[in-house]
Formats: C-alpha cells, sequence, structure tokens
C-alpha cells in the first residue's frame, strides 16, 4: 500500500491508530520504509498525567529513552488527549 501512495500520491502518509501492547504497536511500522510512517503513541498521555500528578519525570523518562523507530523515515505520532481520555 505504502509503494502504491508513494506512486500516486506522496504527500499522504500512513498513520496506524492501534491500542495495543507497544512492541505490537511499532510492528506497523515495517522495516521502517515499507508501512505505516506514523503510530500512535498511546503511552504518552497517561505517563506525562503521571509525571505532573506526582511531579517527577522519571518513569515518563525511562519510558521515552525507549523509543527507537526502526529508521529516520517514521516517526511516533505523539498527542496528550484523544475522544476516549486517558486510559491506564
Amino acid at each position: 500500500m505504502r509503494e502504491v501512495l508513494h506512486k500516486v500520491a506522496l504527500e499522504v502518509i500512513i498513520i496506524t491508530e492501534t491500542n495495543v501492547p507497544h512492541q505490537e504497536n511499532i510492528s506497523y511500522f515495517g522495516s521502517g520504509d515499507d508501512e505505516a510512517q506514523m503510530v500512535y503513541n498511546f503511552a504518552l498521555p497517561p505517563l506525562l498525567a503521571y509525571s505532573v500528578l506526582t511531579g517527577s519525570p522519571a518513569k515518563l523518562l525511562a519510558w521515552a529513552r525507549t523509543l527507537t523507530p526502526p529508521s529516520d523515515k517514521v516517526c511516533f505520532f505523539n498527542f496528550t488527549a484523544w475522544h476516549d481520555g486517558v486510559h491506564q
């Protein structure tokens, strides 16, 4: 699909909205140049809220250090709120 879109609409990007465990979520990047260009970062909102409420960014920073996209052609879609609210 991504290859076809690059041929006909280079400006289109594929973003997945999959609220699944992190390892499964990042699998939608594929090898970094053949599937989604962006994946939602569902862990960010609750970790950010936790950091504000506890006054400590330690868990947020530890988690952020683990974010390694498979290539420089993809990225995480970071957001702080969505229509369902913050989930655990």
